[in-house]
């Protein structure tokens, strides 16, 4: 069986970059193969809803208003986005082994009420979890990873089997939305918190309503549970967060003014809390002390703290706030470990380095950025869409590609150079050849679409051809550093070598004559036969033609021409 040929690398390019997405995480490879990393500040307006870590560390999930996102936890790299980025993602967990991602989807005036596991590996959907009668709110998977836990605004919460998706187990008893949910460690006790302002605890052998938590003055947002399954953490609307024994549903302790959001540490004796004020507090559980608080990144359009979460090990905590910017700290020392922005309404689809490093590019829907790498200085905003990006070899042109175009900019203000038409399909690939004066397109289409690539004068945006040969969408392209050959590679896991050298435009023949000793050396350099001998008798000027610039007529003797 073949697989596509996503992207094709030629090594002797200066940078590559090597990841795309929705984030402001540029890394790219320079010429020795080092990992160059930016971060740049992104402006844009956008929700996160949830958060999660993986029980190994090493992945961070993210969901919101416009989709769910897998990041590097140690590198702040976004791996993959999930699902449909147009749409809500409720809620979002990670499975213990990290291998499948889960979402809670659904729109509060829509009709899609489906949880959906997604392949962590590739970001394929593994299978959707039909049987909720409202949006789904909460989602956790069990310890082993082998049931997932939601809870709906149909006011039920229910269990499902990961392997096959079968439902379960439905829990019903409260009176509003059911909006957090969690399972206990050893994974036979469920909670679920409430618009109903209660938390409730479930046996699961036979979904068996143990206790009821009640006494916030308003819903209840979060729950946790302790690993030791003693101790229950809620927090609600108001910005209050509970401690209660398991025992007998008794109040240990109330923080008030807290926040909407909150995490209770693996081992229990830390609370992390979010606010609306974009505040993230840290908390000592057993007295209620405050240890710690942190300021979030309000970014252009402000919004407060709507996820917070703890690393498996409680050494760090992890807090998004409503303007889509993500902060990790260190909850020993209290420093900041890293940001992650770009996670909004405007997707990031794109990014380019500028052959010289000195400028990055992005792109999104609606709109191109360019950027100093230095520092990440914002440099210029146009209007344009970008599924993907390149410089031109001297860095003065972007090439981006809107639906089934592709289009020429200059950087240094965005003005539109040339529109290249012609494509039937969305263009997927770009590629300048080495010396800029070509461009490569590739195309993606069904079976009766456009499956070509199509070479273009950069100079005047003219199409000079179409390369037909491949029985799928074209998705990589790319020039042999010499230019001579143009590749392409695709869905039909396919990778052709095209011969373009006659198309590449050939130096100026540049000729120089000298007179010494009686006699007139006539040279050239850039290509080309000289017609007539080398060495001609007398002394004469030579005087260049009007009509032709590679033509040389020496007065009174010997004509000579550079033949291309």
């Amino acid at each position: 069986m073949t697989s596509a040929i996503w992207r094709i690398i030629v090594p002797q390019l200066a940078r590559l970059v090597v990841s795309l997405g929705a984030t402001s995480l540029v890394p790219a490879l320079d010429a020795q193969g080092t990992v160059v990393t930016q971060w740049l500040r992104k402006f844009g307006l956008g929700t996160l809803e949830s958060g999660a870590y993986s029980a190994n560390g090493q992945f961070i999930v993210t969901s919101g208003n416009w989709g769910a996102h897998v990041w590097q936890a140690d590198t702040g790299l976004l791996l993959r986005s999930l699902g449909d980025q147009d749409g809500p993602m409720d809620a979002v967990a990670i499975s213990p082994d990290g291998s499948l991602v889960a979402t809670g989807t659904g729109n509060w005036n829509g009709s899609d009420f489906t949880a959906k596991l997604w392949r962590t590996a590739d970001g394929t959907l593994d299978r959707a979890l039909t049987g909720h009668a409202g949006m789904v709110h909460g989602i956790a998977f069990s310890p082993t990873g082998d049931r997932v836990l939601t809870g709906s605004a149909d006011k039920t919460a229910k269990v499902w089997r990961t392997s096959d998706g079968a439902l379960l187990q439905t829990l019903t008893g409260h009176n509003g939305r059911v909006f957090a949910v969690a399972f206990s460690r050893d994974g036979t006790q469920a909670v679920t918190g409430s618009y109903d302002d209660t938390a409730r605890l479930w046996r699961l052998s036979d979904g068996k309503l143990l206790k009821t938590f009640e006494g916030h003055p308003n819903s209840v947002l979060t729950v946790a549970i302790s690993s030791d399954a003693t101790k229950l953490m809620t927090a609600d609307a108001w910005d209050n967060v509970r401690l209660w024994r398991v025992s007998d549903a008794g109040l240990i302790r109330e923080i008030k003014d807290a926040g909407m959001e909150a995490a209770l540490s693996p081992d229990g004796n830390l609370i992390l809390s979010g606010r609306s004020d974009n505040t993230v507090k840290l908390w000592q559980a057993s007295d209620g002390a405050l240890l710690r608080t942190w300021e979030g990144d309000a970014g252009l359009y402000g919004g407060g703290i709507r996820l917070v979460a703890f690393s498996p090990d409680g050494t760090q905590a992890l807090a998004g706030s409503q303007d889509a910017s993500l902060n990790l700290w260190r909850t020993t020392e209290g420093s900041l470990v890293r940001r992650l922005r770009g996670h909004n309404t405007r997707l990031l689809e794109a990014v380019a380095v500028s052959p010289d490093g000195g400028t990055i590019a992005t792109g999104e829907k609606g709109n191109i950025r360019t950027w100093r790498a230095s520092d990440g200085e914002l440099l210029g905003s146009f209007p344009g869409y970008a599924r993907v990006l390149q410089f031109s070899p001297d860095g003065s042109m972007l090439l981006s590609c809107p639906a089934n175009a592709a289009t020429l900019r200059r950087v240094s203000d965005g003005t539109l150079v040339s529109t290249l038409s012609g494509h039937t399909g969305p263009v997927f690939s770009v590629a300048f050849s080495p010396d800029g004066s070509l461009a490569l397109t590739g195309a993606s289409g069904n079976v009766g679409g456009d499956q070509t690539a199509r070479l273009w004068r950069v100079s005047d945006g003219t199409l000079l051809r179409t390369l037909v040969a491949h029985r799928d969408g074209v998705f990589s392209v790319a020039f042999s550093p010499d230019g001579m050959k143009a590749l392409s590679g695709a869905w039909d896991g396919v990778a052709l070598t095209w011969d373009v050298s006659d198309l590449v435009p050939k130096p100026a023949p540049v000729l120089t004559i000298q007179r010494a000793a009686g006699k007139v050396q006539v040279s050239w350099t850039g290509g080309g036969t000289l017609q007539q001998s080398d060495r001609v008798q007398g002394d004469f000027a030579p005087v260049p033609t009007q009509t032709n610039p590679y033509e040389i007529d020496l007065v009174g003797t010997a004509f000579f021409r550079v033949v291309r």
